[in-house]
Formats: C-alpha cells, structure tokens, sequence
C-alpha cells in the first residue's frame, strides 16, 4: 500500500526548554529509498507561515536521523515520533 502525504504534530522546545510551541508539518514518504520528506513546519497557533527549513529523515538504526548527516536532533527525534504515532504507520 502506498502512503500519501500526511500531517504530523508535536510538541518543540525553544529556548532551552523554558517555551513549549506546537508544530505542524506535512510528511511525504519515500519508500523507494525509505525516507521522509518533512516539509511546511508551521505554528498551530499562525498555519500560514513556516518556521523550519524542509528536512528529509529516515530511521537508522532504531534512531530517527536526518538523511544527509545521519545524525539524530531535537527536531528528528520530535518529528520521527510524530511519524512513529501515525495511524498508518
């Protein structure tokens, strides 16, 4: 079964933990190479203005990690769970 594009949605910390936002992002799959496209993060609170430049991320080795560097942030680690508790997923 093919996957289509889907939203996701999590909680980010600023400012060393002392501001929690929540964030919005579509997600497109590649099952080709086993990735994610993570695109258009946005503010729950303001929808029409992205945030956060686009990231493509993947699950290595139990880790979600971004594609190019392999190596696992904040933000791969928040956006992968939010995969993670997709229904579809």
């Amino acid at each position: 079964m093919i996957i289509e594009k889907f939203s996701i949605e999590f909680p980010f910390q600023v400012e060393d933990g002392a501001l929690i936002i929540s964030i919005r992002a579509d997600v497109e799959p590649d099952p080709i190479i086993g990735s994610y496209h993570v695109s258009n993060f946005r503010l729950c609170s303001t929808p029409n203005k992205n945030v956060l430049p686009d990231v493509h991320l993947k699950r290595l080795h139990g880790r979600w990690v971004h594609v190019d560097s392999e190596k696992e942030t904040y933000l791969s680690l928040q956006a992968g769970k939010a995969i993670d508790a997709h229904p579809e997923q």
